[in-house]
């Protein structure tokens, strides 16, 4: 047998167990021959001699069985010997399976901060522009217009916004994805959030014409509650968008209804119900996997990435609800959440943050706004010409005075020169950025209380926390959400009127 002559090689016997055992177990085996001899001699009163040995093996049969003892437990050693060589071999596979998952498991680590610097890159190199676009777009409503040159603005405006969910969507889903998606928890007002909604989705309503907007508030359902506005204002944003994109004629109806209460919190029931095309069973059964829609045919009517009711049923579970679907094609579909929201202790000042979105900037708030920041003195850190532009403007609208740097250099520079009430500063700009610049700000101890906030198009999670950690007072992103920007402003330079 070949692991027989294996026992006799050093290195085979190195590497085989069962070489090795089963020369254990020969060896092992001989003690029971030599001590059964010996113990005849003994008995039989004999001297110990090769002679007398010789004959006692003659002389006694059981001695004859007794000396095959060597072969059989070199051969059960063997065996075992065998199946620990498998065994070794199995760990030796493991190890090289364990070896290659995790130089895999390397290569898909930096896979992923390849994609997530991409997506930060192409989320700052999209949202800089459309900051850009947005806020010209506003500068135009704002002058004298023809009714057809407002209803091109009115349509830009549109489009642009549609595009940033587009972009807002597929950031969410990467987030989704790698599992670092976010709630926050803050007071707000269910009736805002929904009048945000309606404000934003009224126009589109309106262009069908034979389309109505309904929206049913419980009478019950408390002033302000604690949750995340900017999440379920996404939610039920995407669900009214949907429900008047696939309804020809007929209504769209936003519901907010009381369930209950318990434990200083209430259930609240979300629903949101059209009169459109409705779907089939099997449309249904996929309606809520991402990149999948209801009409994926290239000759479908209606567009959309296929995210937003995948991400919409994510960030209603992490809020520990469910989304349901009831539809029938033909007779339009029903999308329903339930949420157990807590109740605020204490109810927040008018500076506190207002819902995600762009509000409808109207002229009494922005009275107001404008006697809390008449007459404070502004440094805008800006590198872009465009966005600078559309900056000063949102500062010159509610009474602010500024003076432009072009990068984190020359704003260090520049407050030496002039007294600020505040900094706005960009992050990512030549010679010096936003963050070195606010570190170097922060290092004279007479600017420690200076408010210093970030206004970025980077939109990815942790920008907010690198703004914190270096000395900043909050992180805006662009494009700039107006209502929330002089939100901010008043909170931090604000003068009580």
């Amino acid at each position: 047998m070949t692991w027989i002559i294996e026992s006799l090689n050093f290195k085979a016997w190195r590497k085989s167990y069962r070489s090795r055992f089963f020369l254990y177990g020969f060896l092992f085996g001989l003690l029971f021959p030599v001590i059964g001899t010996l113990r005849e001699l003994f008995f039989l009163g004999h001297s110990i001699s090769f002679g007398n040995l010789v004959w006692v093996q003659q002389q006694s049969s059981l001695l004859w069985i007794i000396d095959l003892a060597p072969l059989i437990l070199g051969l059960l050693a063997a065996f075992a010997g065998s199946q620990m060589d498998r065994v070794h071999e199995k760990n030796i596979e493991l190890q090289e399976k364990y070896d290659q998952m995790s130089i895999l498991r390397k290569a898909a680590d930096n896979a992923n901060l390849t994609k997530s610097s991409f997506l930060a890159n192409m989320s700052h190199e999209i949202r800089t522009p459309m900051n850009a676009i947005i806020g010209l777009n506003n500068l135009l409503r704002k002058s004298t217009l023809s009714e057809h040159q407002q209803n091109v603005v009115e349509k830009v405006d549109i489009s642009s916004r549609n595009l940033l969910r587009i972009i807002d969507d597929i950031l969410d889903f990467s987030k989704i994805e790698a599992g670092k998606l976010q709630l926050e928890q803050s007071e707000f007002s269910i009736r805002k959030v929904v009048d945000d909604i309606v404000a934003t989705m009224q126009v589109k309503a309106q262009s069908k014409r034979n389309v109505v907007l309904y929206i049913d508030i419980d009478p019950k359902v408390p002033e302000h509650i604690m949750g995340d506005p900017v999440r379920l204002r996404q939610v039920l944003l995407n669900l009214v968008d949907n429900a008047v994109k696939f309804t020809q004629q007929g209504e769209v109806r936003l519901a907010v209804t009381y369930s209950g209460s318990a434990d200083q919190g209430v259930l609240l029931r979300f629903v949101v119900k059209d009169s459109g095309i409705g779907m089939t069973p099997e449309q249904q059964l996929t309606i809520f996997c991402p990149f999948q829609q209801a009409d994926a045919s290239t000759t479908r009517r209606y567009g959309g990435t296929g995210l937003g009711l995948s991400i919409c049923k994510n960030i209603v579970e992490m809020m520990d609800g469910e989304l349901n679907l009831i539809s029938n094609l033909g007779q339009g579909s029903q999308f329903s959440f339930e949420l157990f929201l807590k109740l605020p202790k204490n109810t927040l000042p008018f500076v506190a943050k207002t819902p995600g979105g762009q509000s409808n900037t109207d002229a009494a708030d922005l009275a107001k706004i404008r006697k809390q920041l008449q007459g404070k003195h502004i440094l805008l850190v800006e590198d872009n010409e465009l966005n600078a532009f559309v900056m000063q403007d949102l500062l010159s609208d509610v009474g602010l005075s500024w003076d432009l740097a072009l990068n984190g250099k020359e704003a260090v520079s520049m407050i030496y020169q002039s007294t600020y009430d505040a900094i706005l500063m960009d992050i990512q700009m030549p010679e010096m950025d936003g963050f070195e610049a606010c570190i170097a700000i922060r290092k004279d101890h007479r600017f420690q209380s200076l408010p210093i906030l970030a206004v970025s198009a980077h939109a990815m999670k942790g920008e907010y926390e690198k703004s914190i950690a270096a000395g900043m007072n909050d992180h805006i992103t662009k494009p700039i959400d107006t209502a929330l920007f002089y939100c901010r402003l008043v909170h931090f330079i604000g003068q009580t009127v």
